[in-house]
Order: C-alpha cells, then structure tokens, then sequence
C-alpha cells in the first residue's frame, strides 16, 4: 500500500505555487542589499558633487586585487588632508601611471571618506 504522505507545507501558496519562507527570506535580504547600495551609491555621487577639496596624493602601488574578481586594476594612493594620514585603493580605470607619480583626488568636504581620483587630470606634478 502506498502511505499518504500529507507532510506540512512550509511556505506560502498561492494556487498550485509554493513559496518557501526560505525564499522569501532570502528575496527580501536581497531586495534590502540593493537598496542599501543604490542609497550608498548616490549618497557618495551626492557628497563628490557637492563641496569638495583636491589633495595630491603619490601612488605607492598599482596592482591587480586579489580574490575572485582577479583582473581589475588597482592604484593605492599616500596623502595627507585636515592633518590625517590616508591610505587609499582607487580604481585604475585605465589611467595610465607609476608607482611614485603623483595624482590629484577629489575629497568631500562633508565626509573626509568619500573621495574619487581626478581621472580626466591624470598624473601631475608632485610637490
């Protein structure tokens, strides 16, 4: 004989589709990460276009990341702003340098973290 098997259903259904709670769970983490970062995205867009300062900062290395997006340019930067010590990875975006050149970063005024290479100036003249 075959047995019923009338197990519980661990989800929501609407008609003959069933939602697991485990996948409403994981679209609503994803749904909350990506509006977590489009909000970063445009907060940083919004603090570059506003007040800003531009420091020069020398390039100390250029380098691939590590990890698995193995292949993407990488350019850290030494520079001093407001008396602070900075050191920071920027993207290459296919500026073309060495280590030892110096560059011109944009910094936010507002929040001294947001910062963005001035890449249309490319290398300049270190001081």
């Amino acid at each position: 004989m075959k047995k019923n098997s009338n197990k519980p259903i661990k989800g929501i259904v609407i008609g003959k589709l069933i939602i697991k709670y485990s996948d409403i769970i994981l679209g609503v983490c994803l749904f909350l990460l990506a509006i977590f970062g489009i909000r970063s995205y445009y907060y940083e867009k919004e603090k570059l276009n506003g007040s800003t300062t531009i420091v020069k900062a020398k390039v100390i290395w250029i380098g691939q990341s590590a990890g698995k997006r193995v292949g993407q340019c990488e350019i850290k930067c030494d520079y001093t702003f407001n008396s602070k010590h900075y050191q920071r990875n920027f993207e290459c975006n296919d500026l073309i340098i060495n280590e030892g050149d110096c560059i011109e970063i944009f910094i936010s005024n507002e929040d001294n973290n947001i910062a963005q290479i001035n890449y249309s100036k490319g290398k300049v003249l270190c001081d």
